[in-house]
């Protein structure tokens, strides 16, 4: 890894009177007539490492703050370190001083969540006699979630993954094998058909598709191009392969429109005979959280996307609080008479509270239509490690129309840990069964993700069942397995970045 200090402190020397010696930059020496007078230390400085600004962080990584000299071990704790990631909530981290006495490491309790955005501030610090040490702060980007080199599905159920902003569905009987850049980003899939073994990259198999992505610098989508057939010479990835659909991302500022478009018979993409089936206008803040959206499915009689003719035209508004967490999302379904969105004649469909706890952590979403009654409410439980343990949805209050009692409809993902803190299964949970508990013996288990990961805690593997076999019992060796993705481990940062 490469390092970089940042320095704070202004690194000059005082000399005891105005004839005393004087330094030359050039050399070194001395000159002129020494002075008795007292000496004043060199002001302190600090490092952080990895810097500020470094992105590709490894999630595992543990921040070390090194002074000039040495502290006093007992002004650091908690009120002198904050960690926060993007949302604002303060992450709990240990503090482990340094063996020389000059400095200490911070290490996060639960490994940084890919793709996060992690803030640190440390401020009032005093060294070892007494004075006030430099603050210093740094923001990182955690590395994204590595990535896929491999998606299969069964026969039998289909696997939606999450490649970008985009949801993938790998439909049943079908698998995907990942390009992957220099830089470790996906960059497109081969699809193929399993054959009669059911086994992924085995002879008996036949490809029948093929996606070509072009990133933006940033690494995010610029084009991707669908062909569905290997043309004249039978060889995909050459120039004759027949085009089918492309998606394509038009960029202005902070603002992203995303077009997807079906090719015509001609064969070539924006020209009259394509079929556009959507268009997506997402406005972003400096951290790419979307601030507002324009969704349609499809042009309208009159020609012009986003108004009120377009098929499955929706109208997203996020409101933020001052840390630039989400607190409301209102959804619209109509631009009102004027036609125009994102003024106060749009017609609103439903909206969405986000609520947090007292350590900025999201604790509950409720979901409520027009007339302020709720129509869903999402809870989330965390463990004494703060990690999220559960994530529980409610989709209605039962007859009784109270929320939270034994008649609501809903489902439940609970999320298992290892001894390390590091994620290792998900279980969504969609009835609870007659004793009408969640959490208990009898409840209706629909699926569970059990995760490996490689030595250094990065996701390597996950399998996915979705029975339990023919013991009837749930996690263990004869599970019926319905699908499994691998990941691209070997070029995932493995220290600070």
């Amino acid at each position: 890894m490469t390092r970089a200090l940042v320095a704070l402190g202004l690194l000059t020397a005082c000399s005891g009177g105005s004839d005393g010696p004087t330094i030359l930059p050039e050399t070194g020496e001395e000159t002129g007539t020494t002075d008795t007078g007292p000496t004043m230390p060199l002001p302190a400085t600090v490092t952080i490492d990895p810097p500020d600004g470094f992105i590709d962080v490894a999630p595992q990584v543990t921040p070390f703050v090194a002074y000039s000299r040495a502290i006093d071990a007992l002004s650091v704790s908690s009120a002198t370190i904050e960690v926060r990631n993007r949302a604002g909530q303060v992450l709990e981290t240990e503090v482990v001083p340094g063996k020389s006495g000059t400095g200490f490491a911070l290490d996060p309790q639960v490994p940084f969540e890919f793709g996060e955005t992690i803030q640190i501030e440390v401020s009032g610090v005093l060294m070892a006699d007494g004075t006030a040490a430099p603050d210093v702060s740094a923001t990182y980007e955690i590395h994204p979630l590595p990535a896929y080199t491999q998606v299969i599905a069964d026969d039998q159920r289909a696997l939606t993954v999450v490649l970008r902003d985009e949801q993938v569905t790998v439909e049943p009987g079908f698998g995907l094998e990942f390009t992957i850049d220099a830089e470790g980003r996906n960059t497109g899939y081969a699809t193929y058909q399993l054959g009669p073994d059911g086994q992924f990259i085995t002879p008996d198999e036949v490809q029948v598709g093929l996606r070509v992505d072009t990133l933006q610098p940033n690494g995010r989508l610029a084009l991707s191009e669908f062909f569905d057939g290997s043309g004249d010479d039978g060889k995909w990835g050459t120039g004759d392969d027949a085009l089918d659909r492309v998606i394509d991302v038009a960029v202005d500022g902070m603002t992203e429109t995303v077009t997807d478009l079906q090719v015509g018979p001609d064969g070539s993409p924006f020209t009259d005979d394509d079929i556009f089936t959507s268009r997506v206008e997402t406005t972003y803040d400096a951290n790419f959280e979307i601030v507002t959206q324009l969704r349609s499915l499809g042009l309208g009689f009159d020609g012009q996307w986003f108004t009120n003719d377009d098929p499955g035209l929706t109208i997203l508004v996020n409101e933020t609080d001052k840390s630039g967490r989400l607190v409301q999302q209102r959804i619209f379904d109509d631009l009102g008479p004027d036609n125009v969105p994102f003024d106060n004649t749009d017609v609103l469909d439903r909206y969405s509270d986000y609520l947090y706890d007292d350590v900025g952590r999201l604790e509950s979403v409720r979901t409520f239509d027009p007339n302020d009654v709720v129509q869903q409410w999402q809870s989330r439980v965390y463990s004494s490690q703060g990690q999220l343990s559960q994530l529980l949805t409610l989709v209605g209050p039962g007859p009784d129309l109270d929320w939270f009692n034994s008649d609501d409809s809903g489902s439940l993902i609970r999320f298992s840990y290892s001894g390390t803190q590091i994620r290792t299964r998900e279980t969504l949970v969609l009835d609870y069964g007659a004793d009408r508990l969640w959490n208990t013996q009898d409840d209706d288990i629909e699926l569970y993700g059990n995760i490996s990961f490689d030595s250094t805690g990065i996701y390597s593997e996950i399998h996915f069942f979705d029975g339990p076999g023919v013991l009837a019992q749930w996690f263990d060796d004869d599970d019926n397995e319905y699908a499994r993705v691998l990941f691209d481990v070997a070029r995932m940062p493995r220290a600070g970045g």
